[in-house]
């Protein structure tokens, strides 16, 4: 996957775009220095013991710290870019360095790309590490008693002591328990802020593994426009738009989508309550988080055109498209702030509690629209729905979005006792 964001868009005032040869040569013009996530490496390392342990090291070191890339093919001088010289840039060349990583370094670096640049004829070829920053850190080197665990300290790779490695494993564990924590307090926020009132909705709550690099600039109020607009191009790839898929983010008007409120560190994309006439609430609720995080909520019993509170329906065709554009703007959203990591995407089918369970509706005629809806054959109620997750790459392709989204409405619709999906 292409490296959206990294020090040397920083370094050179650029926006997140991918990165090209022409963005390294305008780097090593600069002389662009080193730093704690970027390494000028002027050659491959070559069949030497000592060589292939010390790219590992700068690789586990780089996960293990904020990530960032080694580039091969470039000089430096005092730690700053001098010339580009190249490298042979062979799929063989960057597979070799991939079984390299594979073989020397514990656990797995997940995300690790190895990829290659070139530039006009004549011109030497990189070739490009690009290591992310690993929720699974602490990663060591090394084979049987002889091993280690590298870090970053500025430009230098060095080793970490017994009691930074203490310290680098409590914060793994604590990793992994924010996440799961946070993407509940997610919700719940969500929930204090809109009205439930007697429906059901679904929310699709994203966060990313890795905290984005601080050096990522935030998502500006005349940007969310055309993420959303990037939010639906991937929605209709992941599930295409038709009579039978119920279409979400297009209920937003350009006024709301250009307007979004101000949130804490966060822009929300929905219609001020006070400033509308129509106060149904059956309009979806955006949140964008500064940090990467998003949060998608809808009201689904709303689009049944029915007294809700008279079944509790909960129409499966309208979850699963809350879910595909949820993952849809959830990876829009990473994308654009040029992170190439992994999201942890959660999916809530919720209510206020009532008597009544909550029973899952299909078209019983086999028609695509609203009419005909009714409750569907050997399904069963119930009273709660267990939240659902999955993780997901944020650059990852429309199929895998696709199948992503498609697992996660099924491990909702399954509580239900409902075999299939209708649109994904």
């Amino acid at each position: 996957m292409p490296v959206m964001w990294s020090r040397i868009h920083s370094t050179l005032g650029l926006t997140p775009q991918e990165l090209t040869y022409a963005i390294v040569r305008e780097a090593v013009d600069q002389g662009v220095s080193e730093a704690e996530d970027l390494d000028w490496k002027q050659a491959l390392p070559p069949a030497d013991e000592k060589k292939l342990r010390e790219f590992a090291k700068d690789v586990a070191a780089m996960a293990n710290a904020k990530g960032g890339l080694i580039v091969y093919g470039v000089t430096e001088a005092d730690e700053h870019a001098t010339g580009i010289v190249g490298v042979t840039n062979l799929e063989r060349d960057r597979q070799r360095l991939r079984a390299l990583a594979s073989q020397r370094i514990r656990p797995l670096v997940a995300g690790l790309e190895v990829f290659s640049l070139n530039g006009d004829d004549g011109e030497p070829g990189l070739v490009v590490v690009s290591v992310p920053m690993s929720p699974d850190a602490p990663h060591v080197i090394g084979e049987r008693n002889e091993m280690g665990v590298p870090f970053r300290d500025g430009s230098d790779t060095r080793w970490m002591s017994e009691h930074q490695l203490e310290r680098a494993y409590a914060d793994r564990f604590s990793r992994r328990s924010f996440q799961e924590n946070a993407l509940a307090e997610m919700v719940d926020q969500v929930t204090e802020r809109i009205n439930l009132g007697e429906h059901a909705w679904v929310m699709v709550s994203a966060r990313p593994l890795a905290p984005l690099s601080s050096l990522m600039p935030g998502l500006a109020r005349d940007e969310v426009e055309s993420l959303v607009a990037d939010a639906l191009r991937v929605a209709y790839e992941v599930a295409p738009p038709g009579a039978s898929r119920p279409e979400i983010l297009r209920q937003l008007d350009t006024d709301t989508i250009g307007n979004p409120l101000v949130g804490l560190r966060r822009w929300i994309v929905r219609a001020d309550e006070h400033m509308r006439t129509d106060l149904s609430w059956d309009i979806p609720d955006l949140e964008l988080h500064h940090d990467g995080a998003s949060n998608f909520a809808m009201n689904i019993e709303s689009w049944l055109d029915r007294d809700p509170t008279s079944d509790n329906a909960v129409p499966t065709r309208m979850v699963e498209a809350v879910i595909a554009e949820g993952v849809a703007a959830a990876t829009a959203h990473a994308r654009r702030l040029g992170y190439d990591g992994s999201l942890a995407i959660q999916v809530v089918l919720t209510r206020l509690k009532t008597s009544k369970p909550m029973v899952a509706f299909g078209n019983a005629t086999g028609g695509a629209g609203r009419e005909g809806m009714a409750r569907i054959r050997s399904s069963r109620p119930l009273q709660r729905v267990i939240p659902v997750t999955a993780v997901v790459s944020a650059t990852a392709e429309a199929p895998v979005l696709r199948s992503t989204a498609r697992q996660l409405a099924l491990d909702i619709l399954h509580q239900f006792g409902v075999a299939r999906t209708t649109l994904l």
